[in-house]
């Protein structure tokens, strides 16, 4: 399902978003900043793990199929 996020949004307006819930963050009192606090970690953790699955690939095409 987070896949299909990032790639309806892009990976651009998820970072945009978070951004904004870090700005908000910021504005709550802190017994309410717990929930928002997780939704930034796991957005940040899936964002990261996109942009390490992208890599990989690249990396495994680049080295599984050398050029003659």
């Amino acid at each position: 399902m987070f896949e299909l996020l990032l790639r309806g949004l892009g990976t651009e307006s998820v970072l945009q978003a978070m951004d904004v819930l870090l700005e908000h963050l910021r504005r709550l009192p802190v017994q309410e900043q717990a929930p928002v606090s997780v939704l930034l970690l796991h957005l940040d953790a899936l964002v990261w793990s996109f942009h390490r699955a992208f890599l990989a690939a690249v990396l495994f095409h680049s080295t599984a199929f050398p050029r003659r």
